[in-house]
């Protein structure tokens, strides 16, 4: 019985109320993990914004391949054509062979 009635009353060694530095510990402790809530949300939104970038590198880096290699179809090969140096219309610098 006596030990029921001591579990159910407060502390009385400070009077019920928290101490100035279990206040400013709860304070920091508080202040600790809404920083850290921030920091976790801020973390998974950079994380979005990579996984998104990692999209569009692969996404830019297939359309770059397919434009090389239609511009690669699209070249004219002539053999046996000799060119002879210097600019102009490929009649001016053409050699017969």
């Amino acid at each position: 019985m006596f030990a029921d009635s001591r579990q159910t009353q407060p502390d009385h060694q400070d009077g019920g109320h928290h101490s100035p530095k279990s206040t400013a510990v709860g304070h920091r402790m508080t202040t600790l993990e809404q920083r850290q809530e921030m920091a976790a949300i801020a973390y998974n939104e950079v994380i979005k914004h990579v996984n998104s970038l990692i999209t569009r590198l692969a996404t830019a880096e297939v359309t770059l391949e397919d434009l090389a290699n239609s511009s690669r179809r699209n070249n004219i090969r002539l053999r046996g054509l000799l060119e002879r140096e210097g600019e102009g219309n490929l009649a001016d610098t053409s050699s017969p062979y």
